[in-house]
């Protein structure tokens, strides 16, 4: 499909000290008990809205952030995490929608400990005119 008003492609790039919060991120550490330091990040997220139809449309999102970690901080501090998501929105009448989306996140921490989290969300609203 080409790029139109409906289908359209976008980006993020983040990066430098003391940033995260940008990305919900951490953005300073406590490095001993009378210091803290700030965290070197960098993000990116790319996404992709594709229109099927009038009242049918959907997201394409991936991301990634990787913080530098500081000597002093806990094993279990964050280091990396990566994040998938992919939803279906209808629009059956003008003011209203209603969706599924699908998330995948992953983690890992400073000591190289890995998690993961599968979710199904689903969700409705109505705009005010």
């Amino acid at each position: 499909m080409l790029l139109t008003p409906g289908n359209k492609v976008y980006y993020q790039i983040l990066f430098g000290d003391g940033v995260g919060n940008y990305r919900g991120l951490p953005e300073i550490a406590a490095v001993s008990e009378t210091s803290l330091g700030t965290l070197d990040t960098f993000g990116w997220m790319v996404g992709w809205t594709l229109s099927w139809a009038d009242q049918l449309t959907s997201n394409f999102t991936c991301s990634e952030s990787r913080i530098d970690n500081l000597p002093g901080q806990p094993d279990d501090a964050l280091k990396l995490n990566t994040y998938l998501a992919v939803n279906l929105i209808w629009n059956p009448m003008d003011h209203m929608f209603v969706g599924v989306e699908y998330l995948l996140g992953t983690i890992e921490d400073k000591d190289l400990q890995r998690g993961e989290a599968n979710r199904v969300l689903m969700s409705f609203g109505f705009f005010l005119p």
